[in-house]
């Protein structure tokens, strides 16, 4: 017992309990008695003990010190955090005894809190229990000759299980297991002690692995590790451990040498962890999507011989194989892996015996534990799906109406966009997810139908099996899928159906191998074959829903065959793959680039898209972050619905991060084969094409575009490897030409002589021009923008700037880099710039004359000069406060 007090109370209770009143009853607690402890307890157990019933009530006494024979159990009510004693305890029911009936053979401890069995027999032989460490063979060996003696048996379920080594150490790791669960495994519990003991070898191998994924874009950058700051052996990790127990002043020199090394290394221990995240943060979805028996174990040893070789490529970074993962998994902790792994996939089962919506609701929060699994991969979260399908095409909702939260009461609302919300959720409808990766997006559609129904059907009675054989059979004839991977099909199989096995349910999602080859290569093909699949050639769906994917690298080649671009856009060949399998209509979720026409692999996407009729909404999102937090996609995202039989404008609107503004026009309202986000920056526009002819008058006819004199970014690194002379760090003639370059983040001037041979001169060394990073920003409308170089006569520069020019004088560039400034140019800049690059961006700008004679004063502040810029093209106030407002004003020095 924890005390007297609690004694004294557990004995009244006893005596009031119909069946323990019958127990003779030794409480050796209470306070006034004389009676000797033992003699009370040989009275409760009496002389015929194999007849009697007896419980002891104690605090400390008669489990030290004193051997009771007839005892068979001990129920442990105390929380001691003493090993010795509670060992002593079970000591103390296994003394031997023989009576009338024979020998004792069984004896047992009771208790009621299992962590603390465990780990007081753990401590009994000194194991490492806490998150990461390493047990020696030695202590492996001692705590299973223990487990020989002392057997542990917990309850499992609705059996009794007796633990081994392995058993105990996942158990005693659990709530580190559950950490890992909760932050989708970015946490450092998975991690073993082992990034404590590396070689030089294992160094190198860490270095690799952190080149590998340096490419993959996970948003953190990862540094180098020390290669000679190498690990503890095994005996410097004993000793350290050993230490760890001791107070310091008992420590021995060696012992606090250890300690100290291993400190140091713990430091070194995160860089590690940094790299190892970039594999580790997507393990947990491929746990969720495994197909194996819900008994099976996920192990560290058989991770990657359970997941296919297609899934492993799409989930896991690009150049981590199965051979390189393998390299690396004895660094992760195995019993939490374990455990972790059992915890996802127990959570996932235990959720198809709740009510449907109760069950949408677990499964739903289990993904917002998964991780992204880099900038570049977005899982849709549950949040967005809501408000994408709920916006465009309504049905029942979980979110309130920001869209921030679900509601507090878990009330489901209904959205009603009247004859869509008819059309898409009518009893025979079909309807086909492209790209699944979750099964978020069926989910939605597949709730609002069986909600439909049931108010339909069967109103007022909630029966368990009638709205399971429902749900099954919305399942069966209205939901379809089609997946990249076999276990993006076996994620969504769990999202939906749970670990019930249904083959029409799953003849409904299906596996296209090389889905964006095919995709890319032969649309209609792939249309065929992903009907055939589906078992219906002449098949046509109501609607297609979903967010595919957004980009493929191409190996750095550009359209035209150059090099140095990183990724292709391959969300528009998926938007054309779904038109070609929808009756009427589509919903989905992309990189809203192609509206500007920025970006690599989406002008003809656009020249489709921007006269397109058949649009019937549009929500823009300027600041991915909004949509798909820590994800930067440059040029915002969208979500639209098209619509095959409307014809008409379009339902836009426009979110920033402050703003939101709605209005109906066409794509292409002002003619300029791209969409303007704004309905005041339209009108701006249109008053300034009709007073200048933007056609040929235009800021685009005086920018050099990329690379003005032919001089890579870091070409003088090594000048040879370009046929050229080397350049110096300081002038030898006071005709040298200086070359802006950007040198260790900075902006600096190296020299060459004014013979040197410069591969190409867009414009004229001899004249002034401005110098404009060729890519700045995000491509947020109106951010504001870094110091800007004036090149003076005899100064060039590398393919870092843009060169603007020639101008004749210096006040002439001073005057167009004021202009530049301007809120009005930014405005405009911004109809083209939606990303950080800055090359073909300015066809809706005009030219000024930047000269003296001007019908501007370029000598006056910025803020005076936009103030004549809006005179001279007639905005009115409205106008005037969207650019004072939406631009900003702030310059930062750099």
């Amino acid at each position: 017992m924890p005390n007297r007090p609690a004694a004294v109370e557990l004995e009244k209770i006893l005596k009031q309990h119909p069946i323990f009143k019958q127990y003779n009853i030794a409480n050796l607690s209470k306070d006034g008695q004389t009676q000797d402890d033992l003699d009370k307890i040989k009275e409760a157990i009496t002389d015929k003990p194999e007849e009697s019933y007896s419980i002891t009530l104690t605090v400390r006494k008669a489990t030290v010190g004193t051997t009771i024979p007839e005892w068979g159990a001990i129920l442990v009510l105390n929380n001691t955090d003493s090993a010795t004693n509670y060992l002593q305890s079970i000591f103390r029911v296994q003394s031997p005894y023989l009576g009338k009936n024979g020998q004792k053979e069984k004896a047992y401890v009771f208790d009621f809190a299992p962590d603390r069995s465990l780990k007081m027999i753990s401590q009994a032989v000194k194991l490492n229990t806490k998150k990461g460490t390493i047990n020696s063979p030695q202590q492996k060996q001692e705590m299973k000759k223990l487990l020989n003696f002392l057997p542990i048996i917990g309850i499992d379920g609705n059996k009794m299980k007796e633990y081994n080594f392995e058993r105990m150490m996942i158990q005693l790791k659990r709530l580190q297991a559950e950490k890992a669960v909760r932050s989708g495994f970015d946490d450092t519990s998975i991690y073993s002690d082992q990034l404590l003991k590396l070689t030089s070898t294992d160094i190198n191998e860490f270095n690799d692995l952190r080149k590998i994924l340096g490419q993959t874009k996970q948003g953190k950058k990862l540094n180098e590790v020390d290669i000679n700051n190498q690990g503890m052996t095994d005996e410097e990790y004993s000793r350290a451990m050993k230490a760890d127990k001791k107070p310091k002043k008992e420590r021995t020199p060696e012992e606090q040498e250890a300690l100290d090394k291993r400190q140091q290394l713990l430091k070194q221990r995160q860089t590690m962890i940094s790299i190892l995240r970039g594999m580790s943060i997507r393990i947990p979805l491929m746990i969720y999507g495994m197909d194996m028996e819900i008994n099976d174990d996920v192990t560290i040893d058989n991770f990657t011989q359970i997941v296919d070789d297609v899934s492993w490529n799409e989930f896991m970074p690009k150049g981590v194989t199965k051979e390189k993962f393998n390299q690396f998994k004895k660094y992760y902790d195995a019993e939490i892996f374990i455990e972790a792994g059992k915890r996802i996939r127990r959570t996932a089962q235990t959720a198809d015996a709740l009510p449907i919506e109760e069950r949408i609701d677990k499964i739903t929060s289990m993904f917002q534990g998964f991780r992204n699994p880099d900038k570049e991969t977005v899982l849709t979260p549950w949040r967005v799906v809501n408000m994408q399908l709920g916006e465009s095409i309504g049905g029942y909702n979980f979110y309130n109406k920001t869209y921030q939260e679900k509601d507090p009461d878990n009330k489901i609302r209904y959205i009603n966009k009247k004859q869509i919300t008819d059309d898409v959720f009518k009893p025979n409808t079909k309807i086909l997810e492209i790209n699944s990766k979750t099964g978020l997006y069926p989910l939605y559609m597949a709730y609002t139908l069986y909600k439909k129904r049931k108010k339909q059907e069967n109103p007022y009675v909630d029966s368990k099996d009638w709205n399971k054989k429902l749900w099954r059979e919305i399942l069966e004839k209205n939901i379809y899928v089609l997946n990249k991977t076999p276990m993006a099909k076996t994620i969504t199989y769990r999202t939906l159906n749970g670990y019930e096995k249904n083959p029409k349910i799953e003849n409904n999602l299906i596996y296209v191998d090389n889905l964006v080859d095919k995709v890319k290569n032969d649309l209609s093909s792939t249309a065929q074959e992903v009907l055939e699949k589906f078992g219906d050639k002449n098949m046509k769906f109501d609607i297609v829903v979903g967010n595919p994917p957004y980009q493929l690298n191409d190996n750095g080649k550009r359209e035209n065959g150059t090099v140095n671009a990183s990724a292709s856009a391959i969300y528009p060949d998926f938007f054309r793959l779904a038109k070609k399998l929808s009756k009427n209509k589509i919903n989905m979720i992309f990189p809203a680039r192609w509206l500007s026409g920025a970006g690599k692999g989406i002008k003809s996407f656009n020249k489709e898209m921007i006269n397109d009729t058949h649009i019937r909404s549009m929500t823009l999102f300027k600041n991915s972050n909004l949509v798909f937090p820590n994800t930067d996609i440059k040029g915002g995202v969208l979500y639209l619905t098209y619509d095959k039989k409307y014809d008409g404008e379009v339902d836009i609107m426009v979110l920033d991060d402050k703003h939101e503004s709605k209005f109906r026009t066409k794509l292409n309202s002002a003619n300029t084969g791209v969409f303007i986000p704004y309905g005041e920056l339209i009108s701006i526009y249109k008053k300034v094409s009709q007073k200048e002819k933007l056609d040929f008058n235009n800021i685009q006819n005086i920018n050099s575009g990329r690379n003005p004199y032919g001089l890579t970014t870091n070409f003088f690194n090594d000048p040879s490897k370009y046929k050229l002379p080397d350049v110096s760090t300081e002038r030898h003639s006071s005709n040298d030409i200086e070359i802006w370059i950007m040198y260790d983040k900075k902006r600096v001037i190296r020299y060459v002589p004014e013979d040197y041979p410069i591969p190409k001169i867009k414009v004229p060394i001899e004249k002034y021009k401005l110098f404009v990073p060729k890519a700045y920003g995000s491509g947020k409308f109106g951010e504001s923008l870094s110091d800007f170089i004036i090149g003076r006569p005899g100064q060039i520069c590398t393919e870092t700037f843009l060169a603007f020019g020639p101008f004749e004088t210096e006040y002439e560039v001073e005057s167009f880099k004021k202009y530049y400034y301007t809120k009005f140019f930014r405005s405009l800049l911004g109809i083209l710039k939606t990303t950080q690059d800055n090359v073909t961006v300015y066809d809706y700008i005009p030219i000024q004359d930047f000269t003296e004679k001007s019908d501007i004063n370029w000598s006056n502040s910025i803020s005076d000069i936009d103030k004549q810029l809006y005179e001279k093209y007639s905005l009115n106030e409205d106008e005037i406060l969207f650019l004072e407002e939406k631009i900003e004003d702030k310059r930062l020095n750099k």
